[in-house]
């Protein structure tokens, strides 16, 4: 009975499955649609914000200026503007896409400059009438513009911060080229400096400063004139390849801000082998200075600490010989040496070795015993061999908070 009742409830519960073979349907041996994968927008063609421009499945392309990447790879714009492909010397494997925000504007740009923007399409200088006509027309028919007083004093104080740093750029630029003169003089030999064309000195000119950019932060000279060698190659193809689109203005549709980029001058290999074998910069004060070797330099640095650590004993007073010695041999502008092999942080390393903040008092005239002697300073002294403090008269001038000259 019971085997009957078990048998039933399973039978009950039991379900049946599917044993019929599914047949074939004509539609599954079709091939799927195409994606549509590829470019959107093509070199220099104009866009507008959020516009599709590269759609693709991975990186092929990396977003560059005033674009963005959407979760599915595609590459999309931020800004009105240009589409760029171009490469950037700070990433050699990899290919990127930009909006350049007019048509005279370079992708990529020099990484060391303030980034391109629009504000409001508010032209910060124009000296053409027809020009400001068509600007105000753009800027008017703008939804996002406002006639706020305090929204227009706000665009102008930024404006002028843009004017500002533009002009600190330009300065700067200006004070090296001014002092580039003389330094070369003093590594290629006044003879062949003046024997240089109109030319080849703006070439040297821009090549030597964009590498005196690069090392004020790496401080390392072959990977300067490496990077600095790439983005002149890469920028001399953009010209070529663009042609005479840097002379092209498209009045309507202009960046805030003055155009700060222009084309690097054409790559001049004879000069530029020059300044690979002959140009460097110290690293103190980044002055132009003779190349030499990694081991020369080396070299000079272990001869100069092992000379100047092996100058004892000294007290902190310019007319103790040894201490006035040990200055003058740290001194940079005695001493070129000095920058050319020590930065700023390994010369304050070595300083502080050399110059504690108390001499020890074995060395000669540390200890004194005239009470009534100016130079004298009651201390605290350790005995090593009784394991006491003992009252001693130490010499002011062997406490490097008394020196004068360091």
């Amino acid at each position: 009975m019971f085997k009957n009742d078990l048998f039933l409830t399973l039978n009950k519960t039991a379900k049946r499955t599917a044993t019929k073979r599914a047949g074939t349907s004509k539609t599954s041996n079709l091939d799927s649609p195409g994606q549509r994968l590829g470019p959107k927008r093509n070199e220099n063609q104009y866009v507008s914000p959020h516009e599709i421009i590269y759609t693709q499945r991975g990186t092929k392309f990396y977003p560059g200026d005033n674009t963005y990447i959407g979760r599915d790879h595609t590459i999309n714009s931020k800004e009105h503007g240009y589409v760029r492909y171009y490469i950037d010397p700070f990433h050699p494997r990899r290919r990127f896409i930009g909006i350049a925000l007019s048509m005279e504007s370079v992708l990529p740009r020099d990484h060391f400059l303030p980034t391109e923007r629009r504000f409001g399409n508010i032209l910060l200088d124009s000296t053409n009438p027809r020009e400001e006509q068509q600007i105000n027309d753009l800027i008017h028919s703008r939804i996002d513009y406002s006639n706020n007083l305090k929204d227009m004093e706000k665009k102008e104080k930024i404006q002028q911060q843009m004017r500002d740093r533009i002009q600190f750029y330009n300065e700067k630029e200006q004070a090296f080229k001014s002092k580039l003169d003389t330094g070369l003089k003093s590594v290629w030999g006044e003879e062949f400096v003046s024997s240089m064309s109109n030319e080849d000195k703006e070439f040297a000119n821009s090549f030597i400063y964009s590498m005196f950019k690069k090392f004020q932060y790496s401080e390392n000279i072959d990977a300067s004139f490496e990077y600095t060698y790439n983005e002149f190659v890469y920028d001399n193809q953009l010209k070529e390849k663009r042609g005479d689109l840097v002379e092209t203005i498209n009045t309507k549709r202009q960046s805030i801000i003055p155009k700060y980029y222009s084309y690097k001058p054409i790559i001049n290999k004879v000069l530029t082998e020059k300044i690979k074998n002959t140009i460097d910069f110290n690293k103190l004060d980044h002055n132009l200075v003779l190349k030499i070797s990694e081991d020369d330099k080396l070299n000079m640095k272990e001869s100069l600490i092992k000379e100047v650590t092996s100058i004892k004993p000294f007290l902190y007073t310019l007319e103790n010989e040894n201490f006035k010695k040990i200055v003058s041999l740290l001194d940079a502008k005695k001493n070129p040496t000095v920058s050319q092999v020590f930065n700023k942080s390994e010369l304050s390393e070595l300083k502080d070795k050399i110059f504690v903040n108390q001499l020890p008092v074995t060395w000669d005239e540390v200890i004194l015993s005239d009470k009534k002697d100016k130079k004298a300073v009651p201390m605290k002294f350790y005995n090593d061999k009784t394991k006491e403090l003992e009252d001693v008269l130490i010499n002011k001038f062997s406490m490097k908070q008394n020196a004068k000259g360091l």
